[in-house]
Order: structure tokens, then sequence, then C-alpha cells
């Protein structure tokens, strides 16, 4: 499972279209994993664990992956996102 950890202050804004999150694997480098999670809830929260994706080690999965979150379509300002880390558990 990989994991971003992130805050959103108090006065955090521009978080209320959905930001995307993707997981690309070796083995599915063609289609890799995306999922769609809104952040506006969270704002003033403590850390909270937003998944990106799941995958399990095998031969097949063995090398490079990339995962990536990101919001292109809004062309909005944002502020007040910390991102503590990332977590692949």
């Amino acid at each position: 499972e990989v994991v971003y950890v992130v805050k959103l202050e108090d006065t955090a804004y521009g978080w209320e279209r959905p930001v995307n999150l993707k997981l690309t694997l070796p083995s599915n480098r063609e289609r890799p994993q995306e999922r769609s999670v809104s952040l506006n809830a969270h704002i003033g929260k403590w850390w909270v664990d937003i998944p990106a994706g799941e995958f399990k080690m095998t031969p097949e999965n063995a090398g490079e992956i990339s995962f990536s979150l990101y919001e292109t379509v809004s062309g909005s300002w944002k502020k007040g996102l910390f991102v503590k880390g990332v977590e692949i558990r």
C-alpha cells in the first residue's frame, strides 16, 4: 500500500476540487492505478493518511514504482497542504 501522510492548515484554500492520485507499477505501466480524493474535508485536522493504491511484491512488480498527487483541471491556486511523507506499507 502507498499512503500519503498530509495535513491541511486551518487557512488552507483551493481544495474544493478533488486531487488525483496515481500509482504506477512495473507490471502495469500502461494501466496505472488512479483515483480522485477530496481533501477539503481534512482542512484543520491533524495528519491524515490518503491511500494512493495497493500492490503486492511479486517478481512482476520488481523494479521502479512511481506515485503522484496532482490537480490540474481547476486552474485555481491552492494553499496550506503539508506533506509529511509517503509511506510504503
